[in-house]
Formats: structure tokens, sequence, C-alpha cells
């Protein structure tokens, strides 16, 4: 297999050229030359230089610190539009789409494309799209501060996700309504469902999608600055240390109404 530092290890003397007038010399000098240099350099010095360069391998490379996230995911969803029977990956790439827009702290930005992969989620029948979508737009609704949205998308998410036990999935809807309750003002009861958040990620050994996980350390720092040391620990534990069955009854209490509670910082 041929790789650009391949010449190297052979021992040949090798020359590090800097500037095309260093270059052609190199290139026609009496003995024979080889280049390892991008596609487009060859072509440019051929056309520029008058140089005639017999190709002897190419070696296709991928810069990967050249490309975002955004650009592979938006690519990939232009690809699968084209194909209109495969709702289901396209779904995929919306909800992989919206979640960029997450990590860049822009949640709101997201919903055509969660709302979008919901619709397609519903007409499939297919829950995992479905829980995801929902718990795309219960984020969005949190950012906006619309909390009731952000409640009922949540609930009806995590009903969902419960059916496969516990997990990464479950977890991060757990800490959506976490979300949720700490800023209806109940900084402690937020504190105690992230700690069970804690101890199911802990049990299972996943970790939270970076986009949820953001979330968590943002709401987890902001309740922190509400709560004095000792109580934010002890409803941790609290949290850590609770069934499985209060966990989840705990969660889904925040689908009733509940009054606003203290400025969210």
């Amino acid at each position: 297999m041929f790789v650009r530092n391949l010449v190297f290890y052979s021992g040949i003397k090798t020359v590090d050229l800097i500037g095309d007038e260093q270059i052609k010399n190199f290139l026609t000098q009496p003995k024979k030359a080889l280049l390892v240099a991008p596609a487009a350099e060859i072509d440019r010095l051929e056309r520029e230089h008058g140089v005639q360069l017999p190709r002897l391998a190419e070696l296709r490379y991928f810069n990967e610190a050249g490309v975002r996230a955004r650009t592979l995911v938006e690519e990939a969803l232009v690809i699968r539009r084209q194909n209109e029977l495969d709702k289901r990956s396209l779904a995929i790439a919306l909800n992989s789409l919206g979640e960029i827009d997450r990590c860049e702290g822009n949640a709101i930005r997201a919903t055509p494309s969660f709302e979008e992969a919901l619709s397609y989620g519903r007409a499939l029948g297919d829950e995992p799209i479905i829980s995801w979508s929902l718990h795309n737009l219960g984020h969005v609704a949190l950012q906006a501060n619309e909390l009731s949205t952000a409640s009922a998308r949540f609930n009806e998410s995590l009903v969902i996700r419960l059916r496969s036990g516990p997990g990464a999935n479950v977890a991060a809807g757990l800490a959506g309504l976490a979300g949720v309750t700490a800023r209806r003002g109940a900084f402690s009861e937020a504190a105690w469902i992230f700690g069970a958040v804690d101890a199911m990620l802990e049990t299972t050994r996943k970790v939270l999608a970076p986009a949820d996980e953001l979330v968590r350390r943002a709401d987890l720092a902001t309740i922190r600055v509400r709560l004095d040391p000792d109580a934010v620990a002890a409803a941790l534990d609290g949290g850590r240390d609770a069934a499985p069955e209060d966990v989840e009854r705990a969660a889904l209490r925040t689908r009733a109404a509940a009054p606003a509670g203290a400025n969210w910082l």
C-alpha cells in the first residue's frame, strides 16, 4: 500500500522543496526524481511550467481537519432526498443536522428539521424516529422557555423510550424533564432527577449525546448557583439511590402544570 511517508521510510534521500523554482529544478534534473504532491499541484505545475510529470500512483486522502460535521450531514441529506422511498434514512439525517444546531447553541434554528423528521416517523409508525424527533423538539421548546410544550414532548418521547429499558435514551429524556423542572423553580427536585440520570448512565455504561450533555451541564451549573452545595449534594445522592419506578413517577409529574419559578439564569 502506498502512503505519503513510504518514500521516507525506504531510506531514499528526500528533499523538501519550497517554491516553484526549486520544484522545477528538482524535476528537470538529469537523474530520476520522485515527487509526492497533491494532484491539483501536479496539474498546476504541468500547466504553468510546461513540465511533464508521469503519474506513478495516486492516493485519495481525506482531510478530516478541513471538514465540519455540518458539511458531511448536509451532503448526506441532499443524497437521501433523492431517494424518496427511504424516509427513515432521511429522518435520521434531519435529526442529525438539527442536533448540530443544538450543539452550536441554537436549537430553535433546527425546528424545521425536527418537525420534518417527526412527520416521517409518524407516517412510518417508526417509534425510535418518533421518540428521537420529539426529544429534540422538547429541547427546542426548552430553549424557547415554552415549558408546557417542552414537558409534553419530553413525556411523549420518554413513554416510548421506557419500553426499551434503561439506557442513554431514557437518561436523556429524564435530563430534559429535569431541565423543565429546574426552569419552573423546583431546583432540588431537578437535581434529584439529574442524580437518577447519573446513576442510570453509570449502571448502563452509557453517555449522553453531545447536544444533551451540553444542556445537562449548563442546567446543573445553574442549579448549583441557586442552591447551597449541601442541598445540591443531598438531592443528587437521593436521585442516585432512588428506585427506577420512583424516578419515572417523579419525572412524569412534570406533565402537570406547575407555576413558573424564580428567574432562570
